[in-house]
């Protein structure tokens, strides 16, 4: 039986947007409007293709400009248990791993590395193989998207 991860991204994002709305503008989100979810049924695999898809999403498209902002600023290490930049680093190499024919001896190579590392830091092995490692790897990608939603939200209360 695969377990199934309970949480819940975006009661955080509607918590990030109340007080984003009072503590930077009233009338400017802080998200654009994400069609993604974030499903947590399925395979191993395709929920961490699922989640790595929706975080980068939500980071790099819908709240691009403000979560890179965020990211930069050293406050934001204060209440994250990773760290930010490398969170939004490691989510872009994940999500063009999973969405591009990348060419391993061209100029791909930074981020089929960055994507390897990282699956070897948690699988030991390049490209996850079984089940288990999948939803081993799904739940780091929540977690670490999870980690970096929580740490704005702390950052934009102390505003």
């Amino acid at each position: 039986m695969v377990e199934t991860l309970k949480v819940n991204p975006e009661a955080l994002i509607v918590e990030i947007e109340k007080i984003s709305k009072r503590a930077i503008h009233p009338d400017l989100p802080y998200f654009r409007q994400c069609y993604l979810k974030c499903f947590n049924t399925g395979c191993g695999e395709l929920r961490y293709i699922r989640a790595s898809l929706y975080f980068y999403s939500l980071f790099c498209e819908c709240g691009a400009k403000p979560v890179r902002f965020c990211a930069n600023q050293t406050l934001l290490q204060k209440y994250s248990i990773g760290e930010p930049k490398e969170t939004l680093s490691i989510i872009h190499a994940l999500r063009t791993q999973i969405a591009h024919s990348l060419d391993p001896t061209g100029n791909d190579l930074d981020l089929l590395e960055n994507a390897s590392a990282w699956f070897r830091r948690h699988t030991g092995q390049d490209l996850p193989t079984t089940d288990a490692q999948w939803v081993w790897c799904h739940h780091q990608i929540v977690y670490m998207g999870m980690d970096l939603l929580k740490s704005i939200k702390c950052f934009l209360g102390e505003i």
